[in-house]
């Protein structure tokens, strides 16, 4: 029971994701639940010892992009490039 509520759980989000308005949108939304654990992450830290929540933040930043430049990387790099050469063999041809 607990593995179909986690694949129910796991559909729902790849549908919100893909229903995303474009491609920025759909970006954000994949990485969300990285900067939903960051925030709770970041309020329990500076509840204990608040003079380390800028470092858990930057940290909890860079984790987010690098999930954003991943997501793009796999899924829009190789369309962005052939939208690259097409503009340069426009203006050179």
């Amino acid at each position: 029971m607990k593995g179909s509520i986690f694949t129910g759980l796991l559909v729902l989000f790849a549908a919100w994701v893909i229903l995303g308005n474009g491609p920025e949108q759909r970006i954000e939304r994949s990485c969300k639940p990285i900067v939903w654990m960051g925030n709770v992450s970041v309020s329990i830290v500076q509840l204990i010892n608040f003079k380390y929540q800028d470092k858990a933040q930057a940290a909890f930043d860079k984790f987010d992009y690098g999930c954003r430049f991943s997501v793009w990387r796999l899924f829009y790099e190789k369309e962005y490039l052939r939208h690259l050469e097409e503009s340069e063999e426009s203006v050179n041809g």
